[in-house]
């Protein structure tokens, strides 16, 4: 790129090349307030659009093609994501060290996920430091894994009475977490504290009985679950961004973040919830020989995105046969139907499943036969008779798990 040198030999030479100088240094501010994102609004439907500003109102949006700028409310919004997230098509491979060196991932029972690395611990305070958010404080009991970076965190287990160490050499340490700091941490077991350093750890599984209080947010109230670069998930009861900053929470304890760290905000408590967002109480997959496939959220199986034919879902969870996700559903569950599509991960010619929705025991969705290159009908299911469980079954077919990868498209909870 060539640029000319002012030559200011009148006013209106200064002036005329004045302006072009100027021109040339908002073009960058411009491009960052004007990115372009994906809006998925309540009925499901998604459009490229450019998002000025987001504060209690909505978001106010222009379209990528021209026109004035115009407001669209939160109840209309399910989520905005950068265009850049939502279409990349290589996935980098799971890293052991994020940029900015942090190691680890903190898994918290209200789906929120932070990358980093341990601070400290003071009483039943855990200190997390964050590249991307910062400093972060959390209560143990809202605690349920730590993992390393590129680990699928442990699963769920609802006797689990002492916390569990998983080590890299495949031992485990079981006791009562006591110590934790930058360097490693301790457990105390039988009397005896036993350190761990870090760089032994695979991951960590906090006891049920010190999570089963959950972090004491009102389940009805609307906030926000905002995903950053670095694939931090951070919910907040008020969300606001500008062309170079985005604030979460309100009052005393906002938090001020780089608006460029933020790749997707969705709405929580709102027309919608996604099951890839919500907490999952059980989660099996059994190989037909020795292959595991754990489930991925907003994933394929795979790790890539989720798709069929030319579009491209955000929203999703990829599993293999046999597979079994079930869900809580809460008492007073404001939302009142389950909806969802599903197909086969690409084009496998051998791939044969049997698909069942259940609420409950009772199936209310069951299909025989699924196989590849057809997307299914969306599915809804009445939340009604005070329901318990949500579950979502993919059974071996016809030809056992041969080539059974399979993509829930867009699973969610509505509210009207």
């Amino acid at each position: 790129m060539r640029f000319a040198i002012c030559d200011w030999k009148s006013a209106s030479d200064s002036a005329a090349c004045g302006s072009a100088l100027l021109a040339l240094l908002l073009v960058p501010a411009l491009a960052r307030a004007q990115q372009t994102w994906t809006l998925t609004t309540a009925d499901f439907k998604t459009q490229s659009v450019n998002v000025v500003s987001i504060d209690d109102a909505g978001a106010k949006i222009t379209r990528v093609h021209g026109g004035d700028a115009s407001v669209v409310p939160w109840r209309q919004i399910l989520q905005l994501e950068r265009v850049a997230a939502a279409n990349a098509t290589t996935p980098a491979p799971p890293p052991t060290t994020r940029p900015g060196g942090s190691k680890f991932t903190l898994y918290l029972s209200n789906g929120d996920r932070i990358a980093g690395d341990a601070a400290g611990l003071e009483g039943e305070t855990l200190a997390w430091s964050s590249p991307a958010a910062g400093r972060v404080d959390v209560k143990l009991k809202q605690v349920l894994s730590i993992a390393r970076a590129g680990e699928t965190p442990p699963r769920l287990d609802a006797q689990r009475t002492t916390d569990v160490v998983f080590l890299i050499n495949g031992d485990t340490a079981r006791g009562l977490l006591s110590a934790v700091d930058n360097t490693g941490l301790t457990v105390q077991a039988d009397g005896n504290a036993v350190p761990v350093p870090w760089e032994a750890v695979k991951s960590v599984a906090l006891a049920t009985v010190a999570t089963a209080a959950g972090d004491g947010s009102n389940a009805n109230e609307r906030g926000v679950r905002v995903t950053l670069a670095d694939g931090s998930v951070l919910s907040s009861p008020a969300f606001t961004l500008a062309a170079d900053k985005a604030t979460l929470g309100a009052a005393d304890a906002k938090r001020e973040l780089p608006a460029s760290a933020v790749v997707a905000v969705e709405q929580v408590n709102g027309p919608v919830a996604w099951l890839s967002s919500l907490q999952l109480s059980e989660s099996v997959q059994t190989p037909f020989l020795e292959t595991v496939f754990p489930a991925r959220m907003d994933r394929t199986v795979r790790g890539e995105p989720i798709r069929f034919g030319d579009r491209t879902f955000p929203r999703g969870i990829g599993v293999h046969a046999y597979s079994r996700l079930v869900w809580q559903l809460p008492e007073g569950n404001r939302y009142k139907t389950f909806r969802t599509q599903y197909a086969i991960d690409g084009d496998k010619p051998y791939a044969n499943v049997t698909v069942r929705v259940k609420l409950d025991d009772k199936v209310v969705h069951e299909q025989q036969d699924v196989v590849a290159g057809k997307l299914s009908e969306v599915v809804q299911a009445p939340l009604a008779g005070g329901a318990k469980t949500l579950t979502l079954e993919v059974d071996y077919g016809k030809t056992y798990d041969v080539q059974d990868r399979f993509n829930w498209i867009e699973p969610a909870l509505l509210a009207e």
